[in-house]
């Protein structure tokens, strides 16, 4: 038994412990100290507050049934899809379930690493069988330590050391560890989950470059093997190219349409837009 786990519970040390039955009104980026913009946090229009289940997720009281868990779908992630900076209402999970009229249970930890997710997403298929679950993925430089002790926040690894290439083939390799026979697997991944090519390519771009970088793996290749060799020389540039065009059928990343109360999380219309897409990926 797992801290006072009714017997029987089913993924009994599936919980945030310190937000267990908690109620907070900030939480991490969300406070007037830690936001990005006070002015912004001062006049945002809806009211927040963090309200914690018996297991410490921003959720309801999961079913106890297990057919109800496993129609029920399920979302993944991190502090986007807890809803930092907005209220409950305003949240994917939330928005999906009111848009598709199918229970929705939200596993999502603020600071959540690929690999925390991973983890998590896969017990859940092994232990429960979900028809549908729902991804949203985190930054690729987060990671987890495999202290197998440590509480879930406390792994948590905000940057490895790594070069971009070397987290983006980890997150590559934690999208592809989840899969279930009987689970529909839908992955997202938020915005700006990756370094900005465009941006970085501006950054390091030699007198002689293309003005932009390549678009697909056929322009990659089309390249000059001297300009090639140069780019290979950037910062590990020339991986990161090549694998940040593997997984454009795999995962669909989230548009940043709105910004939430800490200036940082997407809000509403964002949320809204990734509810609508998954149900009509769901029905398509």
């Amino acid at each position: 038994m797992i801290h006072g786990c009714p017997p029987g519970q089913v993924l009994p040390d599936l919980r945030i412990l310190s937000r267990v039955n908690q109620c907070w009104r900030h939480s991490g980026l969300d406070s007037p100290d830690h936001c990005v913009d006070r002015a912004w946090f001062d006049r945002y229009p809806h009211a927040v507050e963090y309200h914690y289940n018996d297991r410490g997720f921003r959720d309801l009281p999961w079913p106890t049934d297990r057919t109800c868990l496993q129609t029920a779908i399920w979302c993944i992630g991190d502090s986007f899809t807890v809803g930092l900076g907005s209220p409950r209402s305003h949240t994917w999970p939330y928005l999906l379930q009111q848009t598709i009229g199918q229970r929705t249970i939200n596993v999502s930890m603020d600071g959540a690493s690929n690999d925390w997710i991973c983890r998590r997403a896969q017990q859940i298929i092994d232990e429960i069988q979900p028809s549908v679950m729902i991804i949203l993925w985190s930054y690729i430089h987060r990671r987890e330590t495999m202290d197998h002790i440590r509480d879930d926040e406390l792994r948590r690894i905000d940057r490895s050391q790594a070069s971009d290439a070397e987290d983006y083939q980890h997150f590559q390799s934690c999208v592809s560890k989840v899969r279930g026979v009987s689970t529909q697997v839908l992955h997202y991944v938020i915005p700006d989950f990756k370094p900005n090519i465009d941006q970085s390519w501006l950054d390091i771009k030699g007198p002689d470059w293309p003005s932009r970088p390549p678009k697909s793996i056929q322009e990659l290749a089309a390249l000059p093997q001297y300009l090639s060799e140069e780019i290979k020389q950037k910062f590990y540039y020339f991986d990161l190219l090549s694998v940040c065009f593997e997984d454009q059928a795999c995962c669909v990343q989230v548009p940043r349409l709105d910004i939430a109360r800490d200036g940082h999380h997407f809000d509403l219309l964002t949320a809204q837009w990734l509810a609508n897409h998954v149900v009509q990926k769901l029905e398509g």
